[in-house]
């Protein structure tokens, strides 16, 4: 058979899913002795747009399309003219007997059309959900589920959000949509108002939206229809066959079609080995987007403790999500491995020990389940979609959550430690089937479907006569262009050959000639022949079409009128929304120029205010170093304040008991004053010497204590041990005055009040027991023993406060 493959990549420029099925198919079916043609498109900026270059391989052939241009709109990405009119050209050139559609997405809807017109029947795999809806993951701009079907309302505001992305920086390539976390928190709060249908908050609301509505409600319709023309629609599980029928698909067009897998290569790799210790290797292999989960499963690594390895295998075009895939490998201590071909994948999968497919999205039957299982390793899938139709819960795989990286977590721990588990997995995985048995399969369906057609095409009110010319006919226009000229050429080789046989080379050439040459009665009847069948196609067609054509017409007129009003409406809408965007960026330049006007004011505000800081701060940390050093003196000189006081204190007590001495002499001397004068002289002499002694013992002490405490540099050094007492008297005058100095230089330093009240106590103390001496010298008949010595004048030279001479009672 002569088939057709239609997607919308192939290897090696995609190398998703979809693109590696339909190469394996591709390969099966030319392996079985079928002619392939691949029709699929690509970007190459080096050929024109819309160019087409045929390449052949491993038996069949790829025809690529080269397509630069994106789809600015949603109806750019549903009709294209184009690439219609590309693979309309595409048929007339190879005439394939089926075309086996595996997507529609960079490619049409009309080229489901454009076979039809050429009688050539379709087929259709579904993959996804693109055939009832445009968001073919059912997944909105925001990453949550949808789970509304035929609603145009709800897939305008999908439609909306997506124009929101776009205008954000930063997303790239952003695939099916954007997280929480890409966006600024405004984007993200006006991205959940457009899906939560709050547009008035937004001025989304009124005429344009209506618009949008209108728009998408006519392209799902013609979506519908282009879907329906196809007389089969594969269906891989049974959760896609619900949802496509749900989506409106009818029920006696659709089949339950399980993929076939290329694992030749696979099978022969070897169970995995006993861990004997090593870690668990699980693997991620697949395209790296959003809706594929590598996040969940890196979250979910993270949580794992030692005892597992994980690698991650994949491609996309997503730049900004792949980069933060692979930071966070690096994070968490996965192995960032990248892009891989199929050819790498048993090399692969020998040094994998398990498989996690981590999916958000409601999944069909991903190929790289079946390729893990084929390998005879087990697989861990998100419970989500037909996952669960692949995987067999606790016989060759495990489920998940699907987004609960906790709970993939809690599934990796469990093989990771449940002895036993991981090998039971291992024993529980089936052999999958091989493509090459699909192969034979959709071989069959193409062969119903192309009898079916010819049926259909078969002109049952001809004459029997006139059927088999007919049918020669078909086939003969059903040929690839190339090949029917290969016949002729050849053919009329044949006919020149018979008739050189008969007639000669030059004659029979001549006749050739002469029957097919211009000019010649042969062309002629042909030529009239060929005008009168096309004269009467005319009159058929006029005849056909007169009946319609009025109506035809004022349907155009119609049609063009509402296209014409509603072109003209949404251009004035978007000259308006035009100016009013223009108006508002000019506003928010000026508004952005004057607020950078204020902000490096106020920055160099701040770096003044800085700068005087700075100078404070250092001015203060030199005040703050020089009050530091003062409260160190003062502290050193408290210190020593207090060793002196408790100095004095000691001194005091010897005063106290020389004192104490001094009065049991006075005492005795007063009783000897009844005896005689002789005595008493005698007794006042010795009791004179006497009192020298002890005065000068009784004083001495005390001298030295005041003179080592107030002795200033350039004063007389300290009286002899035994020297008169008259210049011992002197001595303790001079102390005297200097602690006086002393006591005016403690009045200076208040600050120390409170450390010096208690040794200004103690000079009062020391002042009042001196006035007391004086006072005992002025007794009689003490003062006539001292008045020899001159002692009295000296100690009244020695003046007291009148404060506190009024205390001192003789």
């Amino acid at each position: 058979m002569r088939i057709c493959l239609v997607a919308h990549g192939f290897p090696p420029v995609e190398r998703t899913g979809v693109e590696g099925y339909t190469r394996s198919l591709a390969e099966a079916l030319t392996q079985a002795g079928h002619r392939v043609e691949v029709f699929v498109p690509r970007r190459d900026p080096v050929l024109a747009d819309l160019a087409l270059r045929r390449e052949e391989r491993d038996g069949y052939a790829i025809n690529w399309l080269t397509h630069n241009v994106a789809p600015e709109t949603p109806r750019q990405a549903l009709v294209m003219p184009d690439v219609t009119r590309a693979f309309a050209a595409f048929l007339e050139r190879e005439r394939p007997e089926i075309v086996h559609f595996q997507h529609l997405l960079k490619l049409g809807l009309g080229l489901v059309e454009a076979a039809e017109e050429r009688g050539i029947p379709c087929l259709y795999t579904a993959h996804d959900y693109f055939s009832v809806c445009h968001r073919y993951t059912l997944l909105r701009p925001d990453l949550t589920h949808c789970d509304v079907r035929g609603d145009a309302r709800a897939c305008a505001r999908c439609d909306l959000a997506l124009s929101h992305l776009n205008e954000q920086p930063g997303l790239g390539d952003y695939h099916m949509g954007a997280f929480e976390s890409q966006l600024a928190p405004e984007a993200w709060q006006r991205l959940g108002g457009i899906l939560a249908d709050r547009l008035e908050e937004h001025g989304l609301a009124g005429e344009r939206f209506e618009g949008l509505a209108g728009e998408r409600r006519e392209l799902d319709r013609m979506r519908a229809e282009t879907f329906a023309r196809f007389q089969l629609v594969l269906a891989p599980s049974r959760y896609i066959l619900g949802e496509l029928e749900r989506g409106g698909l009818p029920r006696e067009r659709l089949a339950l079609h399980s993929f076939g897998f290329r694992c030749a290569d696979l099978v022969r790799l070897a169970p995995p080995a006993p861990r004997a210790g090593r870690p668990l290797r699980f693997a991620f292999l697949g395209g790296i987007a959003k809706h594929k989960g590598v996040h969940v499963l890196l979250e979910a690594f993270s949580r794992v403790p030692r005892g597992a390895e994980l690698s991650v295998f994949g491609y996309s075009s997503d730049k900004v999500y792949v980069e933060a895939m692979r930071a966070r490998c690096g994070a968490v201590g996965a192995v960032w491995r990248g892009p891989y071909e199929r050819e790498a994948l048993p090399a692969i999968l020998a040094e994998v020990d398990v498989v996690v497919v981590p999916s958000i999205w409601v999944e069909n039957r991903p190929l790289v389940i079946h390729e893990a299982f084929a390998a005879h390793r087990p697989v861990l899938v998100s419970r989500i979609g037909a996952l669960p139709e692949s995987v067999r819960e606790g016989e060759d795989g495990l489920t998940f959550a699907p987004g609960d990286p906790e709970d993939l977590a809690r599934v990796m721990r469990r093989l990771v430690e449940e002895p036993g588990l991981y090998a039971h997995l291992v024993e529980g995985v089936r052999p999958v089937r091989t493509v090459e048995a699909e192969a034979a399969e959709l071989v069959t369906r193409y062969e119903g479907l192309v009898a079916a057609a010819r049926s259909r095409r078969a002109a049952g009110e001809l004459p029997s006569s006139l059927r088999e010319p007919l049918a020669r006919h078909q086939e003969l226009a059903a040929l690839p262009s190339r090949e029917l000229f290969m016949r002729v050429l050849t053919g009329l080789d044949d006919l020149r050959e018979d008739w050189a046989g008969e007639l000669g080379p030059a004659d029979a050439l001549e006749l050739l000639a002469l029957g097919l040459g211009e000019g010649s009665e042969a062309q002629d009847r042909l030529r009239e022949a060929r005008n009168e069948i096309a004269w009467l196609r005319t009159k058929k067609e006029e005849l056909d079409e007169g009946r319609e054509e009025l109506m035809t017409l004022f349907e155009d007129l119609d049609r063009l009128l509402n296209e014409t009003q509603r072109s003209a409406r949404q251009k004035e809408e978007h000259l308006e929304s035009a100016g009013d965007y223009v108006r508002k960026k000019e506003a928010e330049v000026l508004e952005a120029h004057a607020r950078l006007r204020e902000l490096e004011g106020a920055i160099a505000s701040k770096d003044r205010h800085i700068r005087q800081v700075e100078g404070q701060l250092q001015e203060a940390g030199r005040y703050i170093r020089h009050k530091e050093q003062e409260y160190r003196d003062v502290e050193t000189e408290l210190q020593r304040a207090a060793a002196h006081v408790r100095a004095k204190e000691q001194e005091l007590t010897r005063a106290r008991q020389q004192h104490d001495a001094a009065e049991g002499v006075l005492r005795e001397a007063k009783s000897g004053a009844e005896l005689g004068t002789r005595q008493v002289a005698s007794v006042g002499l010795t009791a004179l010497e006497t009192q020298a002694r002890l005065l000068n013992r009784f004083l001495r002490p005390i001298l030295v204590a005041l003179h080592r405490t107030v002795r200033a540099e350039g004063e007389p050094a300290l009286p002899a041990e035994n020297a008169p007492f008259a210049e011992l008297l002197g001595a303790l005058r001079q102390a005297l005055s200097a602690l006086e100095a002393v006591e005016r230089e403690l009045e200076w330093r208040r600050p120390m009040e409170g450390e010096l009240a208690e040794a200004r106590a103690e000079l009062a103390w020391r002042r009042e027991k001196m006035v007391q001496l004086v006072a005992r010298t002025q007794r009689t008949p003490l003062r006539l023993l001292l008045a020899l010595t001159g002692v009295p004048a000296e100690l009244a030279a020695w003046q007291v406060p009148a404060d506190q001479g009024k205390e001192v009672r003789p």
